[in-house]
């Protein structure tokens, strides 16, 4: 039976490496598989606790067998989830090969993404159905981004050269004001298509995001450029 300052600072040293990587994999995962970080949590908890009952003589041989065999099956049933969650923050987080609004077409389906989250990617399909696609699984299948949500309006217009740069300004404050009816992270585009005496012949690219509100989304740009027309 061990002395009893080794027997504290055995306890502590557990106590303590126990609450460590419990943090640690609580940082690691934040509040993403809350699941997932609590099973994680306990297992570590339990190799502690036998670790110290194995200490003071106790037999643990099939604790320990029954804490193994609860690790390998935590591993393994959560390795989709994990692979999900991988693929969402280094692949689909990091590269950013699609975003909500995208139309999507993998595994023979195509389908406008509707919602994206640490498990799934979800689609929904043109004939009204809903699918719930693993993240994943676009590590695993080719995938193609087939379009954007919404529609673009072209305009065109001309204006003075000495007030062009003036204009694009406007052009970014409306930006800013019109934001929410515009395709998410779009902004409205200015193009000096050619210059034609002193003046631009001038291509605006305006992205909006319903298409049914087309019309009053252009007619309020139109307003807000009333001064330039």
């Amino acid at each position: 039976m061990p002395e009893l300052f080794e027997s504290i600072l055995m306890i502590s040293t557990v106590v303590v490496l126990s609450a460590i990587l419990s943090l640690l994999l609580k940082y690691i995962l934040k509040d993403k598989l809350h699941v997932l970080r609590i099973l994680g949590t306990i297992l570590i908890w339990a190799v502690g606790f036998v670790t110290l009952l194995a200490y003071f003589g106790v037999k643990t041989e099939v604790l320990m067998l029954l804490i193994g065999l609860a690790g390998i099956s935590l591993v393994l049933s959560s390795k989709p989830v994990v692979s999900s969650w991988m693929a969402m923050e280094l692949f689909i987080k990091a590269q950013k090969p699609f975003k909500i609004g995208d139309n999507l077409s993998i595994g023979g389906v195509s389908g406008r993404v509707i919602n994206l989250n640490s498990l799934v990617t979800v689609l929904a399909t043109p004939d009204g159905h809903i699918i719930y696609y693993p993240n994943h699984q676009f590590l695993e299948c080719p995938f193609k981004v087939v379009g954007k949500e919404g529609v673009r309006v072209r305009l065109y217009f001309t204006i003075p050269h000495d007030k062009f740069e003036e204009f694009k300004m406007k052009i970014s404050e409306i930006s800013f004001e019109v934001r929410s009816d515009l395709i998410e992270n779009e902004m409205i585009e200015v193009f000096a298509k050619t210059l034609v005496q002193d003046k631009f012949i001038v291509e605006l690219v305006i992205p909006v995001r319903n298409p049914n509100k087309k019309e009053d989304v252009v007619s309020l740009v139109l307003e807000k450029l009333a001064e330039y027309l």
